[in-house]
């Protein structure tokens, strides 16, 4: 018989690690007595980093006591009481490789269902005192899982658990959270993932992205279910440059025409910086290249006509094309800007237009400008209707930072504090920094952060890829090794150090 052994809640609360200030909730405390469930929380319970965890998907957080017997044996511990794994609802049953996605229980007077496995964060590493604990959960197959309320109602310590309904696929929890963190990523089971109703958005267009994977690609792309894969660069290091000619493009953007100083040809020409439109410009001019008999749209947003780069010449590419349609907002319109003709409607671009300008939700839309404008525009497509292998992104900049639980701070990197090391250089490209490495660090992760270099994190064990960065020279060692290795011309900085002189993409 499957048993609630343990009911425990914890609010968010700021501690001390690594010298740094964490806000969470992963400390949890065995209560005694019948605690209300809700839809979002128990109640008494909370969560300090809402991207990463809560919501309706994630109300209820489960761990099963056979494990607890697993970590005691497997590091050596006895020291570990009710809410050591920063679980909800500690439990007598319910394996992993057995409970499965969709699954139904009632316990108390309250109705679940399974949703997916734990997130795999570095906050159970801190609570655990064990810093690889995010990526042993999930090589071990022991992640835990989350579940959703159906029917509010009442727990309490010692309720028996009752399976009421199984989940279509027969998918384990284990199953679900090693075809996405792991290798070996078959097309059969990616099929079974996306066929069931409960598993939560955010796996299911991870587990899309992976089905949309070219057959027969390895690891040179990576996992596109977890990480932001850039293509790998045309050539490695850096190439001496001559600045042929200097065009001005508007009020604040110049194109600089490139030639190698070597005279040899190039992989790739990039000629502007600022301005999203650069990537999107040369598919334009591909098209009329090549006669495209297709509808080509060109959807764009600028300031003003005094803001506003390439506009005569992607009008005249646009005039090449048999089926080419041109959409321009100026969000600030200047007083001699003429509507109709320099532009077509004021505010900014957004999906809600589409319709009225006859965009068609069958198109292959192709979007680069900042996070920001991804994001909502990415979401307003999807919103839309337009499938997500139809939408094709590219940033122009640097990603958001991300820092999970942490308070963002802006400064500009610098050299860390103290005496300079002694080992190989290393280079942050996009933040003008290079420095020796020093073994103090335990990976380049940690050096980036001593210098304020932006960075992005979540597991900090090789597990999530949040911090894959593309490696524009040099190359890395691990410690530990990824469950999963980066992309081809890409690093875990999380869990890697320099092998000698590297340059990174930050």
């Amino acid at each position: 018989m499957a048993q609630l052994l343990s009911v425990n809640v914890g609010l968010p609360r700021d501690i001390q690690w690594k010298g740094k200030r964490v806000y969470t909730a992963v400390w949890k405390d065995a209560v005694r007595g019948r605690r209300k469930v809700g839809r979002l929380n128990i109640d008494g319970d909370g969560q300090g980093d809402l991207q990463g965890h809560g919501g309706e998907h994630r109300a209820v957080l489960v761990y099963q006591i056979d494990s607890y017997r697993y970590w005691e044996r497997e590091l050596g511990r006895k020291d570990f009481v009710f809410g050591q794994f920063g679980e909800n609802f500690t439990a007598e049953g319910l394996p992993d490789d057995e409970v499965c996605i969709g699954d139904r229980y009632r316990i108390g007077s309250a109705l679940f269902e399974v949703t997916q496995p734990r997130v795999t964060c570095y906050r159970v590493g801190v609570r655990m005192d064990e810093p690889r604990m995010a990526a042993l959960l999930v090589e071990h197959h022991r992640p835990g899982f989350y579940v959703r309320v159906l029917e509010t109602g009442e727990v309490a310590a010692g309720d028996e658990i009752v399976k009421v309904g199984d989940g279509p696929e027969r998918m384990s929890v284990a199953e679900a959270d090693a075809l996405l963190y792991l290798s070996g990523h078959s097309r059969a089971q990616l099929e079974r993932a996306l066929r069931i109703p409960a598993l939560p958005a955010g796996w299911r267009s991870s587990f899309q992205a992976l089905l949309q994977q070219e057959p027969n690609e390895g690891q040179t792309k990576g996992n596109p279910g977890l990480a932001v894969v850039s293509p790998p660069p045309a050539w490695t290091g850096f190439r001496e440059m001559r600045v042929s000619r200097i065009e001005r493009e508007s009020n604040s953007v110049f194109s600089l025409v490139l030639v190698p100083a070597d005279g040899q040809p190039l992989a790739v020409v990039l000629l502007s910086a600022g301005v999203g439109v650069t990537p999107v410009l040369a598919m334009l001019h591909a098209l009329a290249a090549g006669k495209s008999s297709h509808p080509v749209w060109w959807l764009y947003g600028a300031r003003n006509r005094q803001e506003h780069p390439f506009r005569e010449e992607s009008r005249a590419l646009l005039q090449e094309l048999k089926h080419g349609h041109s959409y321009i907002q100026y969000s600030r319109p200047g007083r001699d800007d003429q509507r109709g003709i320099d532009f077509d409607a004021a505010g900014h671009l957004a999906v809600s237009a589409f319709d009225e300008i006859g965009v068609p939700r069958e198109g292959q839309f192709y979007l680069c400008g900042p996070a920001a404008f991804l994001r909502e525009l990415t979401a307003g497509l999807a919103a839309w209707g337009v499938a997500a292998d139809h939408i094709h992104t590219e940033i122009f900049g640097t990603l958001d930072a991300i820092t999970p639980g942490m308070k963002a701070e802006a400064h500009s990197p610098h050299l860390p504090a103290g005496p300079a090391g002694f080992g190989p250089q290393v280079s942050f490209a996009r933040s003008g920094l290079t420095l020796p490495w020093d073994a103090k660090y335990q990976s380049l992760l940690e050096l980036a952060e001593a210098c304020d270099v932006p960075v992005r994190w979540s597991c900090r064990t090789g597990v999530c890829h949040t911090c894959e960065t593309a490696l524009i020279a040099g190359g890395v060692e691990y410690d530990p090794e990824p469950l999963d290795p980066p992309a081809k011309g890409d690093a875990l900085i999380c869990c890697s150090r320099p092998r000698g002189e590297v340059i990174l993409d930050l």
